[in-house]
């Protein structure tokens, strides 16, 4: 009777830890009201052309953002090593067909030539500019490369994939004179 009894309290127990320990908006991108978290709008555009070399890149998130999880996971190349890193990236069939080991040396590789600058945020945190330290080069392509999916909101929420289930997502855009 006694081993019937704890069984049963175990069962009991690990049912509520289970019911009321999986709800941790820790550990997933919904708010209270469902909605996830998501990019609203990036500036430039994807496809723009004509962007000003020394404009700012403009990210507007649908809620507070945990700052640095976005400055750590947003960057911005231009010039023929970014087009080395896209050929590199195609010929594995783009980033989800990568093993770890390759994702890992993108990743690296795309820190070593991502261009230096600097991030400000609006009192609610949930928009960003990003400013390269010297502009970017006139009549070039560049690239906004993020890794959503390393993206949190402030409670620690992960932001999920928003587009076709990729969590990497580029916008592409040219500079004019």
């Amino acid at each position: 009777m006694n081993l019937k009894l704890i069984f049963i309290t175990i069962a009991l127990v690990t049912l509520l830890v289970f019911a009321f320990g999986c709800d941790n908006d820790h550990h997933n991108a919904m708010s209270n009201s469902g909605v996830s978290t998501a990019i609203l709008r990036v500036y430039p555009n994807d496809g723009e052309v004509g962007v000003s070399t020394s404009a700012s890149i403009a990210v507007k998130f649908n809620r507070k953002m945990d700052t640095l999880s976005v400055m750590n996971n947003l960057h911005l190349m231009e010039g023929a090593g970014m087009h080395m890193w896209m050929d590199t990236t195609a010929h594995h069939g783009g980033m989800g067909n990568m093993t770890m080991g390759d994702m890992d040396h993108m990743m690296n590789w795309m820190d070593s030539i991502a261009m230096p600058g600097s991030f400000s945020w609006n009192a609610t945190l949930d928009s960003c500019e990003y400013t390269p330290a010297s502009g970017m080069m006139s009549n070039e392509e560049h690239m906004i490369f993020m890794d959503e999916g390393g993206m949190m909101d402030h409670n620690g929420g992960m932001m999920g994939p928003h587009h076709a289930g990729d969590q990497y997502h580029s916008y592409h855009f040219m500079t004019g004179q």
